[in-house]
């Protein structure tokens, strides 16, 4: 997050749309299979784009002076530069009008992060990223302050990075409750069943039902395709289960493991895998302490990729080192750092497929294969 005094450059921005801008997205997906094709040196097996119109039901922005906006690029003297928000049609039509009800409800603060978002039963869920300071004043507003209309709205709001959310006391007062989980976004089975996982507002999830169901369709069809059967396996970065409870549907719970290091996202889990994935061990662990000797490897890494992760794999013993790595890479530059390093430590490309989840953005997943050599 920005600096509260830093200063913004206003921007404008064409509506990305998807009815409007199909041919924005087929130019920049066919731009981005490139570039991957280039990195992996192979085309992919396929190019997922789902159906997205109104299935977004996530939206992360910033509000700047009571603009609700993105992080646009930067002038040329390098101010931060801030777009407007424009109607984009691949959110749940919910997301919008909390947008107007956050503009409409006049914040007292001039920057925040937000993130919306809005379940399968559509409840709606926000949350805020301000300093103590600021949240601090926005407790103590008087009965017909910011947080006091967006709870007249139903909103469940959350505050801060410690997932707290906003309640009132006895007295009525607003005041921050212990963090409490919500099914905020389905993770899915091989056989298509929604798993209502127990998630917080504020942790980084997929930003739609169907992009997450393409996603895992897409990954379920490269380990069918190399005639991956059940087999043990181990997920790096598992988030609240995302991936970990689909996958334990694939490959199976005996000889499953998954690991977090964050501690609140470690805590659920737990928590999720306990009740949809009994007997997959959790534990929250750094990646490149290496416990666990599977026959395939899950990673999800952050933009940068998970360089640790695979100098650790580079060395293990022969016998210890999975036989398949699949990898879900949503930057470039992760990809580039993960299949050099996967490469070096005697890996091979089996096949990738691209998704396009990310349809208001530069960026498609790339998910791919890899086969001990």
């Amino acid at each position: 997050m920005l600096h509260q005094g830093a200063k913004m450059n206003i921007g404008t921005l064409e509506a990305f749309q998807l009815s409007k801008n199909q041919s924005s997205i087929e130019s920049k997906l066919r731009e981005k299979i490139l570039l991957g094709s280039e990195i992996l040196r192979a085309p992919p097996d396929r190019i997922m784009s789902p159906d997205l119109l109104g299935d977004r039901t996530r939206l992360d922005v910033m509000l700047l002076n009571g603009e609700v906006g993105l992080r646009g690029p930067p002038s040329v003297g390098g101010t931060p530069g801030f777009v407007r928000l424009p109607e984009i049609d691949s959110t749940h039509p919910l997301i919008g009008e909390m947008v107007e009800t956050v503009r409409a409800a006049r914040a007292p603060f001039p920057l925040a992060s937000l993130r919306f978002r809005v379940d399968p039963t559509e409840g709606r869920g926000l949350w805020l990223d301000l300093p103590n300071e600021e949240i601090k004043a926005l407790l103590s507003e008087p009965g017909d302050g910011f947080l006091a209309r967006l709870m007249e709205a139903d909103f469940f709001i959350e505050m801060g990075q410690k997932h707290k959310h906003v309640g009132r006391s006895p007295e009525g007062e607003l005041k921050l409750l212990a963090p409490e989980a919500h099914a905020w976004l389905p993770s899915f089975t091989e056989q298509n069943v929604p798993v209502p996982l127990l998630s917080y507002v504020s942790l980084f999830s997929q930003p739609g039902p169907e992009a997450n169901r393409a996603l895992l369709v897409t990954a379920f069809e490269l380990l069918d395709n190399a005639g991956v059967g059940r087999t043990s396996w181990s997920e790096w970065g598992a988030g609240y289960g995302n991936l970990s409870t689909a996958f334990a549907s694939r490959l199976g719970t005996d000889g499953g493991w998954a690991s977090e290091l964050d501690e609140a996202a470690a805590e659920l889990l737990a928590r999720n895998l306990a009740t949809f994935a009994p007997g997959v061990g959790t534990e929250r662990l750094r990646a490149d302490t290496v416990k666990h000797a599977s026959e395939v490897w899950i990673a999800d890494p952050p933009r940068p990729g998970f360089p640790e992760l695979f100098r650790a794999l580079a060395e293990l013993a022969l016998g210890q080192r999975p036989k398949w790595v699949m990898l879900f890479n949503c930057h470039n530059k992760g990809l580039i750092s993960d299949a050099s390093l996967l490469t070096a430590a005697g890996y091979k490309l089996k096949s990738w497929s691209a998704v396009d989840v990310f349809p208001a953005t530069p960026y498609f997943e790339a998910i791919s294969l890899w086969g001990r050599a």
